[in-house]
């Protein structure tokens, strides 16, 4: 909740153990895109402190501490922003399609495996510095395909992004043999928190067995 608030965030709500936000209202942000992806970097960096915090206490007790992790959603676009309800009891909040989307590509993140995941709009916003493309997805009732992203730990190596972004490139591709030598080129240079996401990709190509057919299959997500 501080860095939320630190990088200019609203909080809008409490569900459970998670926590809903947005950017530029009540008071305008032009850098709201960027900023949003500055909170999650942060909130994943707090994460690690945390982890190591709880299990020295854990251990200190004798007692073992998994890991917790989390996942965020980001997404960007046109929503109704404002005192919803009724005359009798309303919030200060955010709805609409966008806001579906972005608690979809939170959902998402247990799918792929990976701590952030961002919507297309959200890039366009802020540019593609610190994050790669990790894949393409189907929106239900929406033509054409979305890319998502993720962002990339300050501990990737230098060509670890060149070879993801190839690797995202030849998704539409028809050629598995294309796709199955752009995996491996990023998998080999890819940060020890993309396993569970290669692993995802590498399940895919090995059930189509280098026989043709699309070589990833577009997740659909429901607004």
């Amino acid at each position: 909740s501080d860095i939320i608030l630190e990088h200019r965030g609203t909080i809008d709500k409490y569900m459970g153990d998670a926590v809903m936000a947005f950017w530029n209202a009540p008071l305008d942000d032009p850098d709201h895109a960027r900023h949003a992806l500055d909170a999650a970097e942060a909130m994943m960096d707090a994460m690690v402190g945390l982890n190591a915090r709880w299990q020295a206490a854990a251990a200190e007790r004798g007692r073992a501490m998994p890991e917790v992790r989390i996942g965020i959603g980001i997404n960007t676009g046109a929503c109704c922003v404002g005192n919803l309800g009724t005359a009798r009891r309303f919030d200060y909040s955010a709805i609409g399609d966008e806001v579906n989307i972005a608690s979809r590509l939170e959902q998402l993140t247990k799918e792929y495996g990976l701590g952030v995941i961002v919507g297309e709009p959200t890039v366009r916003a802020a540019g593609t510095d610190g994050l790669v493309e990790i894949d393409r997805i189907q929106v239900r009732g929406r033509h054409g395909v979305s890319r998502i992203f993720t962002m990339v730990p300050d501990d990737a190596e230098p060509d670890f992004v060149e070879a993801q972004q190839a690797f995202a490139a030849v998704l539409p591709q028809q050629d598995p043999a294309i796709w199955r030598e752009a995996f491996y080129r990023a998998k080999s240079s890819a940060p020890a928190r993309f396993a569970g996401y290669y692993q995802l990709m590498l399940e895919r190509l090995s059930a189509r067995g280098g026989l043709g057919g699309e070589p990833s299959p577009q997740i659909t997500i429901d607004l």
